[in-house]
């Protein structure tokens, strides 16, 4: 007999025991990074996530990581991270 549990949703991702390392984590969301994406100035964020940042809002937006390094984002500055998109 087989166990199977049930596929993470969006809305549950899942939460790890030990400390994720930055470069696999959302700067929106703050959870493992799904659907990889980047923006302008470095930061990792999911692509369910730009849809929330970008969402009524007029562009340009800031950055989520909200560093004293971030761009101010326009929906073009946020691309796919193809080597992520499987983390």
């Amino acid at each position: 007999m087989a166990l199977s549990l049930p596929l993470p949703t969006p809305q549950s991702k899942p939460k790890f025991v030990q400390r994720l390392d930055s470069q696999h984590k959302c700067c929106h969301c703050g959870q493992v990074v799904r659907n990889a994406m980047q923006t302008s100035c470095g930061h990792r964020v999911c692509e369910e996530c730009v849809e929330d940042i970008f969402a009524g809002k007029e562009e340009p937006v800031r950055c989520p990581a909200g560093e004293t390094d971030c761009d101010d984002l326009n929906r073009a500055d946020v691309g796919t991270l193809a080597h992520l998109k499987n983390v």
